[in-house]
C-alpha cells in the first residue's frame, strides 16, 4: 500500500548530510486529491542541468514552453554566446497542460537540503580531537547563519503533456505527445516543496528538475556568462562573498 501524505512536509523531508539511504524511491498517496505520486530522490548530474538550461536561460517564470528544436536552440545559444540578443523563446499562446494520472516529484538535493545542514569537513580546527569524525557544530552554525542571510531562489521545472486542441477537459490521456515545461521560482525551500506538492497533487504535473541560485545572479544570458556548480548549499553564501563572476548553482 502506498504511503499516505497530507502535506509537503510529509512528502519532502529535509535530509541532512551523513544520513543513509539517500536514493530511495517512493510511491505516495495524497488522499485529499485522490492522487498517487512517484517520488524519486536520486542525485542530479551536469547532464540534467544541461537538459533544462535552455529554459533557465531563455524562459520566464510561470509561462509554458515547448522545447525548441535543436537547430533553433543552437542558433539561440550561438547568438547569446557572442552577445547578440537571440530570438525570443515564445511561450505557448494556448497552453493546455494535461493532468497526469501518476505525476512525479523528483526530490533531489535542491529540494531536500536544509539551510542548517550538518558540516563534517571542518577546516577551522574547532575540534582538538584529530580522530573526531562527526559534524562540526561551530561550522554548521556559522554556515547556517550565512546562508540564512543570503537571498536564495529555488527554481522548479514543471512538466506535463500538451492536450489536443479539440479536447477541453483538464483530466485526460488525450495529449498531442509533446512535453511542455514551465518554471516556478520560490524564496525558500519550504515554499518550493509546497509548490511541488500542489503542482503534482492538485494539477497532476511533474517536477522534473530543481536547483538553487542566489537572487540577482539568476540571469544566465550574455557573452561570457558561465555557470558553476557548488557541491553544498552553504557554498552559495561563500561564493557570493568571494565575488566570483561565475553564476553559482546548487542542484
Amino acid at each position: 500500500m502506498a504511503e499516505r501524505v497530507s502535506s509537503h512536509n510529509d512528502l519532502i523531508h529535509p535530509r541532512y548530510s551523513g544520513e543513509t539511504d539517500p536514493d530511495s524511491d517512493r510511491i505516495v498517496r495524497i488522499p485529499a486529491f485522490k492522487r498517487n505520486v512517484y517520488v524519486p530522490s536520486h542525485g542530479a548530474s551536469a547532464a540534467d542541468l544541461a537538459n533544462f538550461l535552455w529554459l533557465l536561460k531563455f524562459g520566464g517564470p510561470e509561462h509554458w514552453y515547448e522545447r525548441p528544436d535543436l537547430a533553433k536552440l543552437d542558433q539561440m545559444t550561438a547568438l547569446d554566446a557572442v552577445g547578440c540578443a537571440p530570438n525570443e523563446l515564445k511561450a505557448l499562446d494556448n497552453p493546455r497542460p494535461l493532468s497526469l494520472p501518476v505525476p512525479q516529484i523528483w526530490v533531489s538535493s535542491a529540494l531536500n537540503t536544509p539551510t542548517d545542514d550538518d558540516i563534517f569537513d571542518c577546516m577551522a580546527g574547532h575540534s582538538s580531537d584529530g580522530d573526531f569524525a562527526g559534524a562540526c557544530h561551530e561550522c554548521t552554525d556559522e554556515k547556517c547563519e550565512a546562508i540564512e542571510k543570503t537571498s536564495l531562489v529555488y527554481i522548479l521545472v514543471i512538466s506535463t503533456f500538451q492536450a489536443n486542441e479539440y479536447y477541453s477537459a483538464k483530466d485526460s490521456f488525450s495529449g498531442n505527445g509533446k512535453n511542455i515545461y514551465k518554471m516556478v521560482r520560490c524564496g525558500r525551500r519550504e515554499a518550493a516543496a509546497a509548490a511541488a506538492f500542489y503542482a503534482a497533487g492538485v494539477n497532476g504535473w511533474s517536477v522534473v528538475f530543481s536547483c538553487v541560485m542566489v537572487e540577482g545572479e539568476t540571469e544566465l544570458r550574455g557573452n561570457g556568462v558561465t555557470v558553476e556548480r557548488v557541491t553544498d548549499l552553504w557554498r552559495l553564501a561563500d561564493r557570493q562573498q568571494s565575488g566570483k563572476k561565475a553564476k553559482m548553482i546548487f542542484y
